[in-house]
């Protein structure tokens, strides 16, 4: 199964096997299951299209795209359904994604290239440091550090993510 990443809320999407979701078959049930970095579901979401669920990270709703695909949107505050990704139920290979995993890593273009990043999903919110930003989200409330140095990035590291380079 693959999944397209969602861009800029325009319907315009990246590259395909740019990001990794799997569906999950539970008693007789598919659900679409995405651990990847960013504000997601926490929990599967059944795939049943047109039928609002909801998750501990919002309201989402998976509607018909296109012949192939299919649209995960998230409720914004305003109450819209903001499309997150698309994607298919054609069943793929690991190998597949072999080419986007390695420029991911490896090209200066990727986004995980340019600077660290790391993040961990909370009971609450979500723990993430880009850079030198450290962002903490509890029950909707966004925290912003802007940290100093290496020191305190590396205490950052230790202290919310059990992570001493």
């Amino acid at each position: 199964m693959f999944g397209r990443q969602h861009s800029n809320g325009k319907n315009n999407y990246s590259t395909e096997f740019d990001h990794m979701a799997l569906i999950v078959e539970v008693e007789g049930n598919s659900y679409l299951v995405d651990v990847g970095f960013g504000e997601f579901a926490f929990s599967p979401i059944k795939i049943e299209l047109n039928k609002k669920v909801s998750d501990a990270r919002g309201i989402f709703i998976i509607e018909p795209f296109d012949n192939i695909y299919k649209v995960v949107k998230k409720k914004n505050t305003n109450g819209e359904f903001i499309p997150e990704y698309i994607f298919s139920e054609k069943k793929r290979q690991l190998q597949d994604f072999y080419g986007m995993c390695n420029y991911h890593q490896t090209s200066n273009e990727s986004h995980f290239m340019q600077k660290r990043i790391c993040s961990l999903p909370t009971k609450n919110g979500r723990i993430t440091l880009t850079g030198d930003l450290l962002k903490i989200t509890e029950n909707g409330k966004v925290t912003k550090k802007e940290l100093n140095d290496e020191q305190e990035i590396q205490q950052a590291l230790l202290n919310y993510f059990g992570i001493k380079l």
